[in-house]
């Protein structure tokens, strides 16, 4: 019997259809202050309009950043609210695994709030900040470091706003979905519209809707 030698074959390189296949995704949630807001959100948007609160969501819908006088937290969140906008942006399991995990440390950690450090954020000042205290842009700031997301490590932490890192998301040629929540629902609905009784017609349920961000 005569045995033939193979040879093995190079093996391509993913292309660029199926490297985007294996990203993950996050979102970057940005709240626009409100008149009514508490006084510290209104004092932070005028020194970085228009921002004042941001927070990141994971492809579960575990969201994680932290609120005046509260502490880290790491939970589901359905940002019902139509005053925030939405991110999007790819990431690679390893940066996002790395993500996740630093929310997790960081909640189960019990890291309280920092109003002094919230409000100097946007000030020309030196100053340093506790480890055992961040706000809502330092801690995302540092999640999106944790996972060597390119378009923030930059940034410096605990110099940074919700504004910050809402520009240098805006920036990125790899941001694919804009948006806010309230958006996301008419697209959902658009699609899936709910089943209408034949014969009926409510004037009621017609609504006038802007698109305005």
């Amino acid at each position: 019997m005569k045995y033939v030698k193979h040879t093995a074959l190079p093996v391509p390189p993913p292309s660029p259809r199926r490297q985007a296949a294996v990203m993950r995704t996050i979102q970057l949630l940005f709240y626009r202050v409100q008149p009514v807001d508490h006084w510290i959100n209104r004092l932070v948007a005028l020194l970085d309009p228009p921002f004042v609160h941001v927070e990141v969501c994971f492809e579960d819908g575990m969201a994680s950043s932290i609120f005046a006088g509260e502490r880290v937290f790491f939970r589901h969140r359905t940002y019902a609210n139509p005053h925030y906008a939405i991110e999007t942006l790819p990431v690679d399991p390893t940066g996002y695994n790395a993500m996740y995990a630093y929310c997790q440390q960081r909640a189960a950690s019990g890291v309280d709030f920092d109003n002094l450090g919230m409000v100097l954020a946007a000030l020309p000042v030196c100053w340093h900040t506790p480890p055992d205290r961040t706000f809502c842009s330092r801690h995302v700031a540092e999640v999106l470091q944790a996972g060597k997301v390119p378009e923030f490590l930059l940034l410096t932490p605990h110099r940074t706003t919700p504004t910050m890192i809402h520009k240098a998301a805006r920036a990125s040629n790899r941001t694919f979905f804009s948006s806010v929540p309230f958006k996301i629902g008419l697209l959902v609905q658009e699609a899936c519209p709910p089943p209408q009784r034949r014969g009926i017609v409510d004037s009621g349920s017609i609504h006038t809707v802007s698109f305005r961000r």
